[in-house]
């Protein structure tokens, strides 16, 4: 043993004294996936002496299109006592079959050489030919990580945490030796999995104000380039009559394309884009990918709309020399086009790419390896496995310190375990560390569309329910603890088959034959075709209902029978609501033949968590959302008397400090999250989510040189514009302007109780001032937009009725955002309008509209008829 190595014994020992009783504790027995949005794995068991353990998903060396890399492994030895862990793989095989996989043979408690080792389409024999010794480095420190879990890992909370107990854990996660193995990974349950940078919270998450890096490194300011300055070039054109012409004397432009041709209309649209390049800032034919060309039909006299988006991508050489595509950030286009006397009328674009790319800013360089060893560098995570794992997150065309560059974007974590977003150039290696407030991003792709066919007729029925907290008569939470319907979720037999899905009213059917007529043991858990439900806090008993059924006798089974159990409730409820949005986005919006909104989320919907106190998110880069249990917060109390009326804004800065109180403070207790105007906002954002994504054939998302932009982590819609419509899918759908009604449980002082008790209303006057924009709370600078939403929607009731009004008002906006996908709140309110338009050319609503963002926030909309700013 070396000298430095020896000095670390006796901080390590320490380390164990006072961590590894916390180690030991049930909920420390949850291991972080940090899997790259790739599925939720479970860690195999240790095999019996003699037998073989398979390390699912292990890149050690990447193999890009097929081209396999050697390195000299003579000699490398490495222990594999614990459970072999997967390390994190950049595509999942089905889109990259080239993608490098291997098995590693191990015995209990013997040692693993590379001898042992049998490679799949890498060739990474004993006796390969010897690479540099820095991926020969690498090398070693991928089969360390995969042979043993990294030590953070195994210490996740404490890691966490404030105080000498974090500083300990953090100092034993760096220092413990790759291979050691605090407990078997066959006591791993299903993945707790922490917030990333890039989740969208109910609420503004605590900024971080610095970034503890090692010495010499910097934090880079990621700002985003104008037109004119690198940037892309901006277009914003809203004709609001057939006749409107702007200030620069442009008018609608009538296409040459049939209106019910959705391809001749694209066509259009690009012919538009090759004749004036220079306005739009490229040609179609090398850079415009669409993200969907659709048509929304209209209501009564309305005129049909048709959205069509495109994202700006760019081909460049690939290390092979083979292309592959890359996403510009932050460049797109986006057409509203109106059917008008049967002609397709252009009447709104927006948006706009960026000029003058050269490809070959996209040559890659350097291997995956080689590029997460840079990154890892940049950060401090040692390079033998022993440091915070970094997570994979894309690759993209970015703009920093004033040039575009092809980046691979990471997510890690700082020396004190804060997180940190680190970009590496793949032509240069030149690597960037950079604050995730910087970086406005969506996530990674969703599961597979799961098409369960209708069973036919049954000798064996039933009703599948779960008792929840119901709404009130008003549409708000907290209402009475209740049966409710449990939507599309798996009927099990003994086996963990499937025997069948329930309907939109929980009703199930089982085949007549599945048993020979005889009853039949029927299960029901929370799991269903978009995603399971998981508990975070392992005290918590499973819930889950089973009975024998008997052909021609109906049955219910009813998950959470019972009892006044607040966590179990917020099972339930965590469950429910987001499967009753799915059937509202068929039933209301019509989207039920738009596959991408019915997605399996791939890591599930999680409950009672306690990553992020007193607030739920939705975090696209592992799609999943979650949901935290009843907690406490502090807050400097001037900080929150700052806003007194407004005091749950003061969680955009709240940490998570449970000890007492200082001097100067106020504690809030806010209830568990998982209420139902809060789930289905936060569901909102994976729809917005989902509705960006670039539109690719199945060919063509299996192809590698696509697998950058299958799914992009950056969504097309501003950020408030985000919030705005996720505010108002929830409250459309439960009719209620409130969101988060009595959210706060108490207050010491009780005078810091927020009065109205609430987080947000549809029902508000917030100004809309963007001076502080995009710096000030997306939240906040959304009020207008849901505001005025919800308010024209009361205004439409008498006209209309109550049940037409709603569908209208969504159709009006959720739809219309959903696919347009705004940049901004005037944006939105502008294309609404737009979808108001009738045949005629009018829009009978605009007045409403227009007088709401007004009078009500101070926003001024463009008027039909009158020139509009550009």
């Amino acid at each position: 043993m070396d000298k430095k190595n020896a000095r670390k014994i006796p901080a390590v020992l320490l380390s164990f004294a006072v961590v590894l009783p916390q180690l030991l504790s049930p909920a420390a027995l949850r291991a972080q996936a940090e899997d790259a949005g790739a599925a939720a794995f479970e860690a195999p068991a240790m095999p019996g002496a003699g037998a073989a353990a398979t390390v699912p998903s292990l890149r050690t060396i990447p193999s890009d299109l097929g081209t396999p890399l050697s390195a000299n492994l003579e000699g490398l030895s490495l222990p594999a006592n614990g459970a072999a862990l997967g390390a994190r793989a950049m595509e999942d095989a089905a889109s990259l079959p080239a993608a490098s996989r291997m098995q590693a043979a191990a015995q209990t408690g013997a040692a693993v050489s590379a001898s042992n080792l049998t490679p799949l389409q890498a060739t990474l024999p004993a006796s390969a030919v010897s690479a540099s010794p820095e991926t020969a480095a690498v090398v070693a420190s991928k089969l360390s990580r995969a042979l043993a879990p990294p030590s953070r890992a195994a210490i996740p909370r404490l890691a966490e945490r404030k105080g000498l107990l974090g500083r300990v854990a953090r100092f034993a996660a760096r220092t413990l030796a790759p291979g050691t193995s605090l407990f078997d990974g066959s006591a791993l349950k299903s993945p707790s999995l922490s917030p990333s940078a890039f989740s969208y919270g109910i609420l503004r998450r605590r900024s971080k104000a610095s970034l503890s890096l090692p010495p010499g490194v910097r934090v880079t300011k990621k700002i985003m380039p104008v037109a004119g300055q690198g940037g892309p070039v901006s277009l914003s054109k809203f004709y609001l009559s057939p006749a409107q012409t702007l200030e620069d004397g442009s008018q609608p432009i009538v296409l040459n394309a049939d209106p019910s041709n959705l391809a001749s209309v694209e066509q259009a649209l690009r012919g538009l884009v090759d004749q004036n390049p220079s306005e739009y800032g490229a040609t179609s034919s090398q850079d415009m990918r669409a993200t969907g060309v659709v048509r929304l039909p209209g209501t009564g006299n309305q005129a049909d709309s048709i959205i069509a988006v495109f994202r700006q991508v760019k081909e460049g050489p690939d290390i092979s020399g083979s292309p592959y595509a890359l996403a510009v950030e932050g460049a797109n286009l986006r057409f509203h086009v109106k059917i008008l006397n049967g002609k397709a009328v252009l009447m709104a674009v927006e948006g706009g790419f960026v000029p003058g790319i050269d490809s070959s800013v996209m040559t890659v360089r350097y291997t995956d390896a080689q590029l997460e060893h840079i990154a890892a560098q940049q950060i401090g995570a040692s390079s033998d496995g022993s440091g915070s794992a970094l997570q994979f997150l894309t690759r993209q065309l970015t703009f920093i310190q004033g040039a575009w560059h092809a980046m691979n974007i990471y997510q890690g974590s700082d020396l004190d375990g804060n997180a940190v977003i680190v970009l590496v150039d793949v032509k240069s290696g030149q690597a960037y560390a950079v604050n995730p407030d910087d970086m406005r991003y969506g996530g990674l792709p969703g599961g597979r569309l799961n098409v369960v066919a209708e069973a036919p007729a049954a000798a064996v029925s039933g009703q599948a329910q779960a008792r929840g907290t119901t709404l009130t008569q008003d549409g708000e939470d907290h209402g009475p603890t209740e049966p409710m319907p449990l939507i599309n979720t798996y009927v099990y037999d003994d086996a963990g088959r499937v025997l069948a899905v329930t309907d939109a009213q929980g009703s199930f059917t089982v085949p007549a034959d599945v048993n020979g007529g005889q009853p039949v043991r029927v299960t029901v858990k929370l799991d269903g075709i978009y995603g399971k439900l998981f508990d975070e806090d392992s005290k918590d008993s499973p819930i889950v209902a089973t009975m024998m059924a008997t052909p021609g006798r109906p049955v219910t089974l009813t998950l959470n029978p019972t009892g006044d159990n607040e966590q179990l409730d917020a099972d339930v409820n965590g469950y429910v609501y987001p499967y009753k949005m799915i059937e509202w986005l068929k039933s209301v919006l019509n989207l039920g033949g738009d596959a991408r909104f019915f997605q399996p989320l791939r890591n599930g919907i999680h409950a009672n968590g306690t990553q992020m106190v007193a607030n739920a998110f939705y975090d696209p880069t592992v799609d999943a959302f979650f949901l935290m249990k009843r907690g406490t917060i502090q807050e400097p109390a001037a900080r929150a008397k700052a806003k007194p009326n407004l005091a749950f804004r003061a969680l955009a800065r709240l940490g998570l400090r449970r000890r007492g109180a200082k001097a100067g403070t106020i504690t809030l207790v806010a209830e568990n999250t998982a209420q139902p105007s809060i789930e289905l906002h936060e569901f909102g954002h994976r729809q917005y989510q989902v509705a960006s994504q670039i539109r690719l054939s199945a060919q063509e998302a299996a192809s590698a040189a696509n697998r950058f932009i299958k799914w992009l982590i950056d969504p097309i819609i501003g950020s408030e514009s985000n919030e705005a419509g996720a505010d108002t899918f929830s409250m459309l759908i439960r009719n209620s302007p409130v969101i988060g009604n009595g959210f706060f449980l108490s207050a010491d002082p009780p005078s810091a109780l927020p009065n109205p008790n609430i987080i947000r209303t549809g029902e508000n006057q917030t100004p809309y001032d963007v001076s502080d924009a995009p710096n000030d709370d997306p939240h906040r600078q959304g009020e207008t937009q849901m505001g005025t939403a919800w308010q024209t929607y009361q205004d439409l009731i008498p006209e209309m009725g109550q049940a037409a009004a709603l569908q209208y008002a969504a159709k009006l906006f959720i739809r219309t955002w959903l696919y347009v996908q705004p940049s901004n709140v005037a944006s939105a309110l502008t294309h609404a309008m737009l979808a108001d338009m009738a045949q005629d050319g009018t829009i009978p609503h605009a007045d409403i509209i227009r007088g709401h963002a007004q009078n009500d926030h101070g926003l001024t909309l463009p008027a039909p008829g009158a020139p509009a700013a550009n």
